[in-house]
């Protein structure tokens, strides 16, 4: 089923990320014959939380959030020193079928995103451990360790 949100089309692979991140969550909580048996559960927490970074993302448009050329510049410097320097970071973007334009452009779509979370979340008093648990084992019976990402 193709998954819309405001007429944009939410990708197999977006919602495919989400479940690996959550599978990875898990994994290092609980052992994996429990998350085999809420594998179908996870593939709908997967595909609420693709909705809601598309969701953000939009907004963040929307709201024509600024993120300045220097910002990028030094998020795409970072991800260059980690991958072993330029020879080593244009094998990766070539294998991975990226150009450079269109992660620039994704890094500063993140950017855009994490700015519109900050701004949200400015004045909320910071989760407990006892908060989250709360709220998000009692929101999902059988699961023994809280989301990642959870919904305040």
């Amino acid at each position: 089923m193709t998954l819309r949100v405001n007429g944009i089309t939410v990708s197999d692979q977006a919602v495919e990320h989400e479940l690996s991140m959550l599978v990875q969550f898990y994994a290092r909580h609980m052992p994996k014959e429990n998350i085999d048996g809420k594998m179908d559960e996870l593939r709908r927490q997967a595909r609420e939380q693709a909705i809601g970074a598309q969701l953000l993302m939009q907004e963040a448009v929307n709201l024509k959030i600024p993120v300045q050329d220097a910002e990028v510049d030094e998020s795409l410097s970072r991800l260059i020193s980690e991958a072993g320097g330029q020879e080593a970071f244009s094998s990766l973007l070539q294998r991975q079928k990226l150009t450079r334009d269109i992660l620039r452009h994704s890094i500063r779509d993140g950017k855009r995103v994490d700015k519109l979370v900050m701004q949200i979340t400015r004045d909320a008093p910071a989760p407990t451990t006892e908060n989250i648990t709360k709220r998000t084992v009692n929101r999902t019976p059988g699961l023994s360790a809280p989301w990642p990402c959870t919904y305040w």
